[in-house]
């Protein structure tokens, strides 16, 4: 498994220093936002040439952009207009992941809507990823929809029944087990289990959780953010299960830096602990698999 910096936590540094900080670090290398108006990410319709010299700083030190992050959610839209400018934006940003050598883009499942709207909805939004996905797979690029609050994926099981419904094989889905435990929906392992045969990348982040807190996206008085495998979020069990099942995806660090710098140790120490939590956790895991008994047949 690829471990990568994501560049949420790093909004005092452009993506260049971004990836010297992944390569400190020793990880393989960064998870790029793709937004207007943030310092550590590539705009939106930014040049292919812009996407080409990123890459080649990239190659140049060894490491990958492994995924690119972009935020539109207007594939769902009412509107057909607006579902066309979604559409546009994706099939530029999987260009702009082509030229940058990343595998995947993150998609988020439109925006939220009411339940009763809620199949409607999904089928403008199936609609929008399926036009997208003939240039996605034409890059080999992935499109991977993330368990996210605000979204109409907000849960394990509507995710994977966007998934479900598209039935493209360049479609996945991003497995945030953070984001479902903080927002109140389905814990370990039950989201995994949902979710397994779709899961392409997987978001590494944790919370200690504060007891008597309705857990919602919004309430961040519920929770605090902390080093991965110093809170709450069962991180040993889920890449343990995730190992035996046979995943080898990537593993993005979304440190919260961006959001909550007050709650975070500085990111060279926050991640570099997350890291280790990780590495040993992978360590002991492939160790139990190896030394395992050999199964005798049954006579």
């Amino acid at each position: 498994m690829r471990l990568l910096l994501h560049t949420m936590a790093t909004p005092e540094l452009d993506p260049s220093r971004a990836l010297a900080l992944a390569q400190q670090l020793e990880l393989d290398g960064i998870d790029l936002i793709c937004q207007s108006g943030y310092r550590c990410a590539i705009a939106p319709d930014a040049s292919l040439d812009v996407a080409r010299a990123l890459r080649e700083e990239a190659d140049r030190r060894g490491l990958v952009i492994g995924a690119l992050t972009p935020y539109e959610k207007r594939f769902n839209s009412s509107l057909a207009s607006e579902r066309e400018e979604a559409v546009a934006s994706l099939v530029h940003a999987i260009d702009l992941a082509d030229a940058l050598g990343a595998a995947s883009v993150r998609v988020f499942g439109g925006a939220e809507v009411p339940d009763a709207d809620w199949n409607v909805a999904a089928g403008r939004l199936v609609e929008s990823l399926k036009r997208a996905a003939p240039r996605a797979a034409e890059r080999r690029i992935g499109l991977n929809i993330e368990n996210h609050d605000g979204t109409m994926a907000d849960t394990a099981a509507r995710t994977y029944e966007i998934w479900r419904r598209a039935e493209e094989e360049i479609i996945g889905i991003v497995y945030d087990p953070a984001n479902l435990m903080r927002d109140g929906k389905e814990g370990f392992p039950e989201s995994l289990d949902i979710q397994a045969k779709a899961i392409r990348l997987v978001h590494v982040k944790d919370y200690s959780f504060v007891p008597r807190f309705p857990r919602r996206g919004s309430n961040e008085a519920s929770r605090r953010s902390v080093p991965v495998g110093e809170g709450d979020v069962p991180w040993a069990n889920i890449l343990g299960t995730l190992a035996a099942q046979g995943y080898d995806g990537d593993l993005t660090f979304e440190y919260e830096m961006r959001w909550v710098p007050e709650q975070l140790p500085p990111t060279p120490i926050g991640v570099a602990r997350s890291r280790d939590f990780v590495r040993r956790t992978l360590s002991d895991v492939l160790r139990n698999i190896v030394t395992l008994p050999p199964v005798c047949p049954r006579s």
